[in-house]
This record gives structure tokens, sequence and C-alpha cells, in this order.
């Protein structure tokens, strides 16, 4: 998500001030980091509700006749990766 980008702009930010770069540089890059932070809750919710939308999908009856879809394991994975992601932010 926007967290890795996060840390590289500030990590960006901290040498070009250890580096005595311009400040409308710096300045300009403290915008694109408050640009991406802004992200990072917009970005989670999205993948919250797209994530609950999957999961009431593959927990529906109709879906579970299925059976052994790729589609179906393919979206039980997907599931999995998006609440590992979500728990480790």
């Amino acid at each position: 998500m926007y967290f890795k980008e996060k840390e590289d702009q500030e990590a960006k930010i901290q040498k070009m001030r250890d580096a005595s770069a311009d400040s409308h540089d710096i300045k300009k890059q403290q915008e694109v980091l408050t640009e991406t932070t802004t992200m990072i809750p917009d970005t989670r919710g999205r993948l919250e509700t797209g994530l609950g939308d999957l999961q009431a999908l593959v927990a529906d009856e109709a879906t579970q006749a299925l059976g052994g879809a790729p589609e179906l394991a393919e979206a039980t994975t997907v599931i999995a990766a998006c609440e590992a992601m979500l728990s480790a932010v």
C-alpha cells in the first residue's frame, strides 16, 4: 500500500535536509508526503470494503455450490492476503 511510499518519501526528505537542499524542493517533497499520507485511510477503507464484499460473495450459498472452482480458491487466497495486509498495519 502507501506505507512503503510514505517511508521512502520521509527518508528522501531527511536526506535532502541533511544535504542542505533548496527549501523550495524540500517543501515540494513535503507536499508529496502529505498527499501520500492522506491516501492511506482512503485506500484502507476501499480495501476493507472490497474485502467485505468478497467475503460475503464467498460465503454465499450460491457461490458455495461452485465447489472446487479455481475462482473460488483464488478468492479465498485473496481474502487471506488482504486480511494479513490489514492486520499488519
